[in-house]
């Protein structure tokens, strides 16, 4: 799995997070759980997450999910999933 972040202009509190590839843990998980932190740390509370570019999901992968989620609504935000595949909604 690879991830990024970008800001969205004119929205400060909004970011949009890209991920690519097989979501299925690993060492890139605990890297996903920092990000999310040192985002609401950063005041970026609204996340959209971009999985259009996700051609696997395990269950592993969406306890990610879930945890990054857990981490912005503690800080009072929002997560958003868009692009979610046929395959990835049947996870």
């Amino acid at each position: 799995m690879k991830f990024s972040h970008r800001n969205v202009d004119g929205m400060e509190s909004t970011v949009v997070v890209e991920l690519k590839g097989k979501l299925m843990g690993g060492p890139e998980a605990e890297d996903f759980r920092d990000m999310f932190k040192g985002l609401t740390k950063e005041g970026k509370i609204h996340v959209v997450i971009n999985l259009k570019e996700v051609d696997w999901i395990a269950s592993t992968g969406i306890g990610i999910l879930i945890r990054g989620y857990k981490t912005v609504r503690e800080a009072g935000g929002d997560v958003i999933l868009v692009h979610v595949g046929e395959r990835t909604q049947q996870v």
